[in-house]
């Protein structure tokens, strides 16, 4: 039950999102949430606690412009750094917004991925407004390079993918394959599909080839003992002091956040809930610095 109150919560906030930014000039995607939803669980609840919109390379400076104006923030929550086309916005009261100016692993100039992405776009409802969403083989695109990031190590991204493989009919496969040339990211949506069985034998239809590529083989180097992105990402801050100021975003985000992550008030339960943070923070650290440094000399041995 209250999974499916969150959603629709979500759900209301994405079409606020959407009304202000094309009040404001900008028409966003929806990459996921509902649209994953109707494509993939037609009739089954899928939960979602964030909204991600793809917007186009002209419209990033507006787009940011108007989350500010509705109350979010920037950057309080870290993105993994294979996504660098993607800024986090959080609100006190309201789903955070992932804006995407580009997509998981694709190096092409952002106009290509927008022309790729908003090409044969269509709307669905969404709390009563119309929102784009991309169609068939751009979503099956976007399965395999969100499972390529993270569906090692999130059990639901490949929930989604193996919903894909089993449910989008040939044809958008095709066309997937079609787009991800365009995007010159071939390699990595053999990548996606074989991380399960279904899409291994899907790619092996398609033509791709099996040999992994070197993201690939770094992330599977280091999946048994922990997540390296977060480290990875204040290795790369400019300054000590950006450094810090991420760890402190990271260990304490807005009570907001946590807020509308559960669902929960009373300041007892805020404590509890930020000494649970610090608490799971600790225990994966040694963990992921032990993951991070292999995953560094692994790229040494195979750049």
């Amino acid at each position: 039950m209250r999974e499916a109150v969150l959603t629709l919560a979500i759900d209301v906030d994405t079409a606020e999102a959407v009304r202000a930014l094309r009040r404001h000039g900008v028409e966003p995607i929806l990459l996921k949430g509902p649209v994953l939803g109707r494509v993939l669980y037609p009739g089954e609840l899928r939960p979602y606690c964030d909204i991600d919109l793809l917007v186009g390379p002209h419209d990033t400076a507006s787009a940011e412009a108007t989350l500010r104006e509705l109350g979010y923030r920037k950057g309080l929550t870290a993105l993994p750094p294979q996504l660098p086309t993607a800024t986090s916005w959080t609100h006190p009261s309201r789903g955070s917004v992932d804006l995407h100016r580009g997509l998981h692993f694709v190096q092409a100039p952002a106009e290509n991925v927008w022309e790729v992405v908003r090409r044969d776009a269509t709307p669905i409802d969404v709390a009563g407004v119309p929102v784009l969403a991309p169609r068939l083989g751009v979503l099956a695109l976007h399965l395999c390079l969100h499972a390529a990031m993270s569906g090692d190590v999130v059990t639901k991204t490949l929930d989604d993918l193996e919903r894909g493989v089993a449910t989008l009919p040939r044809v958008a496969w095709d066309d997937a394959l079609a787009a991800a040339a365009e995007l010159d990211v071939v390699p990595t949506l053999g990548d996606g599909l074989g991380l399960t069985t279904a899409g291994a034998q899907l790619a092996a239809e398609l033509g791709l080839a099996s040999e992994e590529t070197k993201v690939m083989r770094l992330r599977r180097a280091t999946t048994t003992l922990a997540r390296p992105w977060t480290i990875e990402l204040l290795v790369r801050q400019p300054s000590l002091r950006t450094a810090l100021a991420a760890i402190v975003r990271r260990c304490f985000p807005p009570p907001g956040h946590l807020r509308l992550l559960a669902r929960r008030e009373g300041s007892a339960w805020l404590v509890l809930a930020y000494a649970k943070r610090l608490g799971g923070i600790a225990a994966r650290l040694p963990g992921s610095l032990l993951a991070w440094g292999y995953m560094s000399w692994q790229g040494r041995r195979v750049g």
